[in-house]
């Protein structure tokens, strides 16, 4: 469960508990047993994590630097695009800190989609990870397809780190994520780097090194052998 999620949870349990003390501490049969109701319990995300549609979001880190090499879904969270620097001033202050002198890489697999928290008004950026939904599952290598996680694809070629592997059946379900239906694309564009979308067997660390289901992953496509070479 996400941290909003848990927050919206949490408040709606206080309000239920204080409706509660409230009616069991009012006198039967007094004007104030019907009429008392608790305060509103506050409900106030920050700004920028707020939405209306799936192409609002976007992901950030949820610290002022970020981590040094490629983030995991624990190091982002889903913020409003429009206002990443709302988010930035958050995190860093006015005046912010030193970072750390790394290479820092990105993770197409992280994605932003605006979801219902449960609150009125509470739609919120979340952060997902495509590689942990069922969107990347496989079992052969023809389940795969190379795209970029955006509602459309681009018409010229992108590096390496725009794309990501998924289930060409569950295409839709990206879109889902990504996308509104009202969006209309242009065309089907097939502008792709040398990559291929492979179902790879992984490991859970957790366990060991055990295997865990097959995903859709991006990987080089192999160079050609050179002209007269034997392979």
């Amino acid at each position: 469960m996400s941290p909003w999620k848990l927050m919206a949870l949490c408040a709606t349990l206080l309000s239920l508990t204080l409706i509660i003390g409230c009616s069991e501490s009012s006198t039967p049969g007094t004007d104030a047993a019907v009429d008392a109701e608790p305060d509103a319990v506050p409900w106030n995300p920050p700004t920028w994590s707020l939405c209306e549609v799936n192409m609002d979001c976007t992901v950030r880190a949820n610290t002022c630097c970020g981590v040094c090499g490629v983030p995991s879904l624990s190091d982002v969270l889903g913020a409003n695009a429009s206002m990443l620097e709302a988010a930035r001033e958050e995190y860093c202050g006015s005046t912010p800190p030193p970072c750390p002198e790394c290479a820092q890489q990105a993770n197409p697999n992280l994605i932003g989609t605006c979801e219902d928290v449960g609150f009125p008004g509470g739609n919120m950026c979340e952060a997902r990870d495509l590689q942990q939904l069922d969107i990347s599952l496989c079992t052969t290598d023809d389940d795969c397809v190379l795209r970029t996680p955006t509602c459309c694809q681009p018409c010229s070629e992108m590096g390496r780190d725009a794309y990501v592997a998924i289930n060409r059946e569950q295409t839709a379900a990206l879109l889902e994520l990504v996308c509104e239906p009202t969006v209309d694309c242009p065309g089907q564009c097939t502008a792709l780097p040398a990559l291929v979308a492979r179902c790879v067997a992984g490991e859970d660390p957790g366990t060991g090194g055990a295997p865990v289901a097959r995903r859709c992953q991006v990987q080089e496509e192999p160079a050609p052998p050179p002209p007269g070479s034997d392979s």
